[in-house]
């Protein structure tokens, strides 16, 4: 069954291998909340601290999305866990590791829980 909407989380954020707590990137913090609405983002549905989405994660998770949007379960796409199936996580890459980038920030662990469409 498709879904309408997909709610985006912030749940961990590490750097060099150390839990920050939810600090150390620029864009997100732990408790962040963002919601894609089928292929749009609303400026009402990005509830973050900084106001801003990291269109270097946003990038890479667009195909598990668009999946997840079209009825694809996150166990099915293999984001899923033993634990939580009905939930994907995804992680953004780790931009620290990566020096052609000038970015100094931690790596953000998201939980994307598909909404049901509205009756």
């Amino acid at each position: 069954m498709p879904y309408e909407i997909l709610r985006v989380e912030v749940i961990e954020a590490w750097k060099d291998g150390q839990d920050t707590r939810g600090k150390g990137c620029p864009y997100y913090e732990v408790g962040d909340i963002f919601y894609i609405e089928q292929v749009a983002l609303r400026k009402e549905n990005i509830q973050t601290q900084s106001g801003m989405l990291c269109m270097a994660a946003l990038a890479d998770h667009i195909p598990f999305y668009r999946a997840l949007l079209r009825g694809i379960s996150p166990t099915e796409l293999g984001i899923a866990t033993s634990d939580d199936s009905c939930c994907g996580y995804l992680r953004c890459h780790d931009p620290t590791g990566k020096r052609r980038l000038p970015v100094k920030s931690a790596t953000i662990i998201f939980k994307v829980t598909p909404l049901p469409q509205r009756k």
